[in-house]
């Protein structure tokens, strides 16, 4: 029977520790002369929060630049830039097209490899040769390349009957 109370009460203070250190929830948040509030408590909030995008320490927004829970904030608000060479649009490292330069980020770095399937070269799709295969916009060339006036089949010369036309190296036989 002691046994079974120990465990009771240990399952009982865990939870009750569960409970006091769960976060509060943005809701639960009221600003009042640019100083955040506990709604339920009315009692300045202890350590960090996030209230409307807004990061803030100990009540009082935090300036600087900080990250918290993997969001980067300048001045308290999420962060768009570059930082340690790395861009940041809304406080995340950048994956997709920078608007502004037209490049493609992967993890907030300029990409350079293939990313959803296609060639990327200093951010931008690749156009040319790599590793003996002939890339256009970052894919692998299916079709008449016109410089060279060869046909190519997933970046490859064509050796064999493709459409009907025989090919060797590239060229109609």
């Amino acid at each position: 029977m002691n046994v079974l109370k120990k465990a009771l009460a240990t399952i009982s203070c865990a939870a009750l520790l569960t409970v006091a250190t769960t976060p509060v929830s943005a809701a639960s948040y009221k600003l009042v002369y640019y100083t955040l509030y506990n709604k339920k408590t009315n009692q300045p909030v202890k350590g960090y929060g996030v209230y409307n995008h807004t990061l803030y320490y100990d009540a009082i927004e935090k300036m600087g630049r900080h990250s918290y829970k993997g969001v980067l904030y300048h001045d308290g608000v999420r962060y768009s830039g570059v930082q340690q060479s790395i861009r940041y649009n809304n406080g995340l490292p950048l994956t997709g097209i920078h608007k502004e330069s037209g490049k493609y980020f992967a993890d907030g770095k300029v990409a350079t490899g293939i990313f959803n399937d296609i060639l990327y070269k200093n951010g931008r799709a690749y156009t040319g040769v790599q590793q003996n295969l002939r890339y256009v916009d970052g894919k692998l060339l299916t079709g008449m390349h016109d410089a060279s006036g060869k046909y190519f089949v997933d970046g490859l010369a064509a050796n064999g009957t493709y459409n009907g036309i025989t090919y060797k190296n590239g060229y109609a036989k």
